[in-house]
């Protein structure tokens, strides 16, 4: 896998986000969250995980943790996953 992610799986988005798995499904029965299905496995874009955090009431937080993200090229992640 590349060093920046286009796609996060469930477990990667709850790391990423700080977010627990429950809590993920929850946003995503309720239809804040955007979510496909690839096979089996449940993948969330980066640009709708973006507008999820974006959607989230304090935005200036959201908008400092994309910036964090975009810096690290989600690199963390691959070199865990």
């Amino acid at each position: 896998m590349t060093a920046f992610h286009r796609a996060y799986n469930i477990k990667e988005f709850c790391k990423c986000f700080s977010i627990g798995r429950s809590k993920t499904y929850d946003e995503i029965k309720v239809g804040r969250l955007r979510a496909i299905k690839v096979g089996r496995r449940t993948l969330i874009t980066m640009a709708d995980a973006e507008e999820w955090l974006l959607g989230l009431p304090s935005s200036n937080q959201a908008l400092t943790t994309i910036r964090q993200i975009r810096r690290s090229g989600a690199s963390t992640l691959t070199n865990q996953a």
